[in-house]
């Protein structure tokens, strides 16, 4: 079990990420995890929204992570997309992920399975975040 002290020292590194950092995207939630192995982690939830505002919201993440990674995940009932940034915070080293759903479009997606998840290259991001086409992962 974890004490109040490691949320503590988490949420305190998550002011100070947002503090550096500021980001204008829209953020509907913020999940602090602390595991029975003490690891750390927190995930950061965007609103629903378009593709470009989306891409461009995780964009903006990106610039406050180390090491980030990108996937999409279609739905399970296949409408909707996940898109992801993964990474790891500098101030704590703590890991964070950024995630907001939009509209699943195979167009620019490609043909991915329902509840399969792609990586995708963070270039793909700024090419929809700009109001690009398709990217296929």
């Amino acid at each position: 079990m974890s004490d109040s002290a490691r949320f503590v020292d988490l949420l305190e590194s998550l002011h100070t990420l947002l503090a550096n950092y500021p980001v204008q995207s829209d953020i509907a939630s913020i999940e602090v995890e602390v595991d029975a192995f003490g690891r750390d982690a927190a995930v950061v939830h965007l609103w629903p929204t378009t593709l470009a505002t989306l891409a461009a919201g995780l964009v903006e993440w990106d610039r406050t992570l180390a090491c980030a990674t990108a996937s999409v995940r279609r739905t399970s009932d296949g409408r909707s997309v996940h898109v992801t940034v993964s990474g790891r915070s500098d101030e704590g080293d703590v890991p964070v992920q950024v995630w907001g759903s939009t509209v699943f479009h195979e167009h620019l997606f490609g043909p991915i399975q329902p509840g399969h998840r792609h990586p995708i290259d963070m270039s793909a991001l700024r090419v929809w975040a700009i109001g690009g086409g398709p990217v296929i992962p």
